[in-house]
């Protein structure tokens, strides 16, 4: 049986529910799927025939330590199954707006300069908007969210949705 590697991240150790019902699925394709921490050190990467990058959900929080691994994975001739170059592109949420350029609907979005000076209560207002999401275009700074919170209004407060995308260059 082959060993397949799910990437994952330190708070899912042992798979999600979905990827659990995964690996159950690749069981009856004669392949062993078995969790990995894509940050976890000394990785054994040559006992997995492939990777399948699925929850790393803190990548965002070392964009640079993913990029790099993902970089390892493609020098040490791991075969990654969820394509290298999408996954680069896809970190930095500037891919968004490409999407959009090119006909996908993503979320309302307002695009913010680096630098520069926007009133989320207008912004809000003027598109009647209740239920804002900010996000970095790459990387979010420790303690942004809950600084965006104190500065909108309390309406808003109760149900972060609609998405905010400021970009930094």
């Amino acid at each position: 049986m082959k060993k397949i590697a799910l990437a994952t991240c330190r708070e899912y150790p042992n798979l999600t529910t979905d990827e659990k019902l995964l690996a159950n699925c690749l069981r009856d394709f004669e392949f062993d799927a078995q969790p990995l921490v894509w940050d976890e050190p000394n990785q054994n990467l040559a006992d997995y025939s492939a990777v399948v990058i699925r929850s790393c959900w803190d990548y965002h929080k070392k964009p640079h330590e993913f990029l790099a691994w993902i970089e390892k994975l493609e020098t040490d001739g791991v075969k990654v199954l969820n394509p290298p170059a999408i996954l680069r592109w896809n970190l930095d949420k500037i891919y968004l707006r490409e999407l959009a350029a090119s006909g996908v609907k993503i979320p309302p979005t307002i695009w913010f300069e680096k630098g520069g000076k926007g009133d989320l209560a207008n912004t809000l207002a003027e598109n009647d908007w209740t239920k804002p999401f900010s996000n970095r275009r790459f990387r979010r700074r420790r303690g942004e969210l809950s600084s965006l919170r104190r500065r909108m209004p309390a309406s808003c407060k109760r149900n972060l949705k609609v998405c905010f995308y400021p970009v930094a260059r």
